[in-house]
């Protein structure tokens, strides 16, 4: 399987299809089918494509929109990183939130005692 995403003016995905390995070209199928502009990419690894996401022409890479003006795109895995690692990771059953006023996480879930 291939997959495509298309992009608007502004390099934002607009939808990402799949095409099955017997299509040749699959850039040049899908715009003649549906015209605009389309992107090859991967799947489920870094730098892939999703609805919404940015399309890095000089690197061809995709990834989200910025969640917090506080937080780094880090351009190894494509993700952006919070200027503070959130405590222990995010597991459950303790669940923190970024709080962008005080640059900090903030616990939302007590542990559970069992």
């Amino acid at each position: 399987m291939n997959y495509f995403a298309q992009i608007n003016s502004s390099n934002i995905v607009i939808q990402v299809t799949v095409l099955d390995n017997s299509i040749q070209d699959g850039i040049n199928y899908l715009t003649n089918l549906f015209g605009g502009i389309w992107i090859q990419t991967n799947y489920g690894v870094p730098g892939s494509a999703s609805p919404n996401y940015i399309y890095d022409s000089i690197n061809n890479v995709f990834y989200s929109s910025q969640p917090y003006p506080s937080w780094i795109l880090d351009k190894t895995i494509w993700q952006w990183q919070a200027p503070v690692p959130c405590p222990g990771g995010v597991t459950f059953p303790q669940a923190y939130i970024w709080d962008e006023p005080t640059l900090s996480w903030v616990l939302i879930n007590a542990p559970i005692n069992t």
